[in-house]
């Protein structure tokens, strides 16, 4: 991808950025090149998002003293206190009903289990995602898609954002998507204008598989560029 197009991706997803909307993987992303895009690095300052751009820097200079300081203070009450919660937890679940998870080889998953028997849920989130980036352009409207999908491919969240309205057709628009949000049963949410962009997500797409996803959004539109991030 051209320097050019890079940033337009980055541009695009810092409103999504500054909600703190995005995952971990498209945050170090998106971090990654604002060290190196005095560009973008100011667009973001001028959306007055400068605590963000401080937490950048404090990552290149942890106090390691502090730390130290901080941890001998806390680390022998720590240590006792996950001691005693450890044998608590220990005996409890293996006294618990449930007895160990199983995998999809048939294989025990005593994390998996520990989880279940700690949330009480039977379905277990799990905290790896992968995002893939959809962008197309027609009839000078720019369409962006975040789309964030779980191990299994299933998708969990997808976040639009449209470039090229005209500012009556923006405001007509932004005013549509509010009432729906504000429906019963709302399937666009978190509706935001920014920048002369209109931005929301759209949970049509939730539960469905990515592959019949991608599948639907070729039918609908023409030229899509997909990348992962």
């Amino acid at each position: 991808m051209k320097e050019s197009e890079k940033c337009k991706v980055i541009q695009d997803l810092l409103p999504i950025y500054i909600e703190k909307l995005t995952s971990n993987e498209t945050n170090e992303y998106i971090e990654n090149h604002l060290k190196e895009c005095d560009e973008c690095t100011k667009i973001l300052t001028d959306m007055g998002e400068n605590i963000i751009l401080d937490k950048i820097d404090d990552i290149k200079k942890i106090d390691y003293l502090k730390k130290i300081k901080y941890r001998n203070r806390l680390i022998i009450g720590t240590i006792f206190a996950i001691s005693i919660s450890l044998i608590i937890v220990i005996i409890s679940f293996f006294n618990s009903i449930g007895g160990v998870a199983i995998d999809e080889n048939g294989k025990p998953e005593y994390y998996e289990a520990f989880k279940k028997w700690m949330t009480g849920k039977d379905q277990i989130t799990i905290s790896k995602v992968t995002n893939i980036l959809l962008k197309t352009s027609e009839n000078n409207l720019e369409t962006t898609i975040i789309m964030t999908f779980d191990k299994n491919d299933i998708c969990i969240g997808a976040r639009y954002c449209f470039d090229g309205y005209t500012e009556e057709e923006l405001l007509d628009r932004y005013n549509n998507f509010k009432n729906v949000e504000n429906g019963p049963i709302p399937t666009i949410v978190n509706v935001v204008m920014k920048e002369n962009k209109l931005i929301y997500n759209y949970n049509y797409w939730n539960g469905k598989n990515k592959e019949e996803i991608l599948k639907e959004l070729n039918e609908k539109y023409v030229d899509f560029i997909i990348q992962e991030i």
